[in-house]
């Protein structure tokens, strides 16, 4: 299967399966964020947990845990996103440039745009998914209170927004390569350009890549989870090195299908 007339499919995984490779410093640097953040959250927790359950606050700490959990994790996947982001940019300014450094800075920089990206592209089938819901509970209501009818009704909300949801992941992988390549956050919002940047890789190709890369994903991610049966240095083992390595992988990949529509 032919991707444009300088890779194929088995070229782009191989590519980006050996790019980590080129330097596992920068792999383990991500891992140790990863784990960094990881502890800190942890330790976070128990002290909130402490302090605050003890003192029964009751809902009030479930809520202060939640949005700590959610202000670490937001920086974990603006940290991650971030230099993801650099590697995008990298691959599509010269594939033959080496893995970025890690700059705190503008990881931090890159990652807040990657964001902005997720929220953008994450929000509207939410959107959606709550107003079919309403627009379905409200019909359903009217016309019957039938169990069944209200299970159908919400299974087909929910296959109808996890279509939009696919569709939109679709547009935000190029989106990714724009925002890369431009630097500009309003670019990840330029349908037509992106509309017509998968047009120039095919339709048909981009699906193709896209589905054996989500299969390879799967079966890296279950030979690498093996790793976790051995206990306590399993998990070590595995948050340091997963993560980044499939970070690369993924950007790896991204960078080089945007880089077939310029072919």
């Amino acid at each position: 299967m032919k991707l444009g007339d300088k890779m194929n499919i088995t070229d782009f995984i191989k590519d980006s399966f050996n790019y980590p490779s080129q330097d596992w410093s920068k792999v383990l640097i991500l891992g140790a964020c990863c784990i960094v953040i990881g502890i800190l959250m942890i330790i976070i927790d128990f002290a909130i947990m402490f302090t605050l359950f003890n003192a029964q606050s009751g809902i009030l700490g479930f809520i202060i845990l939640f949005i700590v959990n959610l202000i670490f994790l937001a920086l974990l996947n603006i940290i991650l996103g971030g230099y993801g982001l650099g590697i995008i940019r990298e691959t599509i300014a010269d594939v033959a440039a080496p893995i970025p450094e890690f700059e705190f800075g503008n990881v931090l920089s890159d990652g807040l745009k990657v964001l902005v990206l997720g929220i953008i592209y994450g929000i509207v089938p939410i959107i959606i998914w709550f107003v079919l819901s309403f627009a379905f509970g409200a019909a359903v209501s009217i016309a019957t209170l039938d169990p069944n009818v209200i299970i159908g009704s919400f299974f087909g909300t929910s296959l109808i927004t996890g279509i939009i949801a696919i569709f939109f992941s679709l547009l935000a992988i190029i989106a990714f390569g724009r925002l890369a390549e431009t630097g500009d956050v309003g670019s990840i919002i330029e349908f037509g350009e992106i509309f017509e940047t998968i047009s120039k890789i095919g339709w048909g190709d981009y699906l193709v890549w896209l589905i054996v890369l989500w299969l390879v994903s799967i079966v890296i991610m279950f030979i690498v989870g093996l790793i976790n049966i051995i206990p306590f240095i399993g998990q070590i083992l595995y948050f340091l090195i997963v993560p980044g390595f499939m970070l690369m992988f993924v950007s790896r990949a991204i960078g080089l299908i945007y880089n077939e529509s310029k072919v």
